[in-house]
C-alpha cells in the first residue's frame, strides 16, 4: 500500500526525481513526478507487503502518511509548504519472482494480462504496452523476448493450467 498526493507547482516541472532516503526523509523512498497539467505526483513511504483486505474504492487513506509525503516536500524549494489538492491510495500488484507477467492467458483464447510490475510500473509501462500490442496484433512481440514472463511459470502441471475441463 501507497499513498500518494496531488499538488499544483507554482511552475510547471520537466523532470521526475527519486529521493532515496536514509531516514531523513522518513521511512521509505520519495518519488515526485510531473504531469501534463502542471501538477506533481508524489508518492512513496509505502507500507508493509500483505495481502489486500480493502476493496476498490474503499481504500483507506492514512493521514500520518499524507502528513509523511507533505513534509518530505520540505526539501523543494518550489513544493515546500503547497497544499495538495487530491490524497490517493493505491496498490502495486507484485509475483513471488518479482517479474512481471506479461502475455496470453492459458486456456482462454484471445485474453491477455500483463501485471506485476510493482514500484516499476510507470517506468515500464510504456515497453509492456508496445509489448503486448505486437503480441495481440501480430501475435508475437518482437521488441522483447516474453518468455519468461508468461503466467504459466507459476503452475506445477498441466492440471493446474485447466487442461482437465473446458474453459468457457
Amino acid at each position: 500500500k501507497c499513498h500518494s498526493i496531488l499538488i499544483p507547482a507554482p511552475q510547471i516541472l520537466n523532470q521526475a526525481v527519486f529521493f532515496e532516503s536514509d531516514g531523513a526523509l522518513g521511512d521509505g523512498d520519495l518519488e515526485v513526478y510531473p504531469r501534463l497539467d502542471g501538477d506533481a505526483y508524489v508518492n512513496g513511504f509505502q507500507g508493509p507487503e500483505g495481502r489486500i483486505q480493502e476493496r476498490p474504492g474503499q481504500e483507506e487513506i492514512e493521514s500520518d502518511a499524507i502528513h509523511k509525503l507533505q513534509q518530505a516536500m520540505n526539501v523543494s524549494t518550489q513544493l515546500s509548504g503547497v497544499e495538495p489538492h487530491t490524497q490517493q491510495v493505491c496498490y502495486w500488484p507484485e509475483t513471488p519472482d518479482g517479474l512481471p507477467i506479461m502475455g496470453a492467458i492459458p486456456q482462454i483464447p484471445n485474453a491477455f494480462v500483463a501485471t506485476g510490475h510493482s514500484v516499476w510500473g510507470i517506468l515500464q509501462g510504456p515497453a509492456t504496452g508496445k509489448a503486448m500490442s505486437e503480441l495481440i496484433i501480430d501475435g508475437e512481440a518482437s521488441c522483447i523476448d516474453l518468455s519468461d514472463f508468461q503466467l504459466d511459470r507459476f503452475y506445477q502441471d498441466e492440471d493446474e493450467l485447466g487442461n482437465d475441463e473446458e474453459v468457457a
